[in-house]
């Protein structure tokens, strides 16, 4: 019994040390240069959204994203100034928000099922404003491999598009509804 204790914690020493070296070749290989050049072109994002005035100073788009504790932050700041919530009820808004909490790897088509007309409008508005500000981020020379995903987790366009899935869409509507 003892010793398979201690072959377990063995293991896990030599897993965690092989991780660690994985880490430090990581950082090691992160260029102080490409951090700066890559911070320009976020900064350039935030003023062009103007989440940052030309002093570097959040703007009040700025100070909400900056309360918002998601990878998405400006998606939903932008839907937010954009009056997006305005036109639809608590329970739709609900409903449509679920694309950013749901994060399964899920391979079949979602089933918005028996929801209303203005929440398959709002699921499309938000892939739209996603796309948009996924070209702002590009016009500012953010790539793939310069900062263009890094909060959400993504390699390319194609998966971040699919990240909003509606899956639970029609469940949270229902729910929501008293079902």
């Amino acid at each position: 019994k003892e010793e398979e204790i201690l072959y377990s914690l063995y293991a896990q020493y030599k897993r965690s040390k092989r991780e660690m070296a994985k880490l430090t070749k990581h950082i090691s290989s992160y260029n102080v240069g490409q951090f700066a050049v890559e911070l320009k072109m976020k900064l350039r994002v935030l003023k062009k959204l103007e989440y940052l005035n030309e002093d570097n100073i959040l703007t009040p788009k700025g100070i909400v994203a900056s309360y918002l504790e998601t990878n998405h932050e400006i998606l939903i700041t932008e839907l937010m100034f954009d009056n997006f919530f305005n036109a639809l009820s608590s329970e739709e808004i609900c409903a449509v928000m679920s694309v950013f909490i749901f994060d399964a790897r899920v391979r079949d088509p979602p089933k918005m099922g028996d929801v209303p007309s203005a929440v398959h409008t709002a699921y499309e508005a938000i892939v739209t404003k996603a796309m948009d500000i996924l070209l702002v981020k590009r016009e500012c020379g953010l790539t793939e491999e310069f900062g263009l995903f890094d909060s959400i987790k993504c390699k390319d366009e194609e998966e971040y598009v699919e990240s909003f899935k509606a899956h639970l869409i029609n469940p949270i509507y229902q729910w929501v509804k008293g079902a």
